[in-house]
């Protein structure tokens, strides 16, 4: 046992202020084919007890976004729309759902490029 009680580096890897950290200057590869990653696209908080649920979109390519809710009848609620989406970015959208009654309603987020579309359906469950 060395005098610092192996309170110390062992490894070479690491910069002068031991971090272990490493910056890596990768650019992001933006797909054509694809518009919005749905795995990144979701609605929070779900459920929604406050005034206020957020829909996140991860875009990809989508040059248009929006979101028509409806309730779990099928009728139409509200239609949101994402102004001029950023290619390769995170985008957010907030929905007041205050005056909403309670229950589960459908979120039909869709993304569109010239002709090509697609297609995530969110549930939202609002709680009062």
């Amino acid at each position: 046992v060395s005098e610092n009680h192996g309170n110390e580096w062992t490894s070479t890897h690491h910069d002068f202020g031991n971090t272990r950290t490493l910056q890596l200057n990768i650019p992001k590869r933006i797909s054509d084919s694809v518009l919005i990653d749905k795995d990144k696209t979701y609605a929070y908080p779900n459920p929604v007890y406050d005034d206020y649920v957020y829909f996140r979109v991860a875009v990809e390519s989508a040059e248009r976004i929006e979101i028509m809710i409806y309730d779990l009848a099928g009728y139409f609620i509200r239609q949101i729309n994402f102004e001029g989406p950023s290619k390769g970015a995170i985008e957010e959208e907030s929905w007041r759902v205050r005056d909403i009654e309670s229950g589960v309603y459908f979120a039909n987020v869709t993304a569109w490029s010239g002709d090509q579309s697609e297609t995530k359906v969110l549930k939202v469950a609002v709680i009062h």
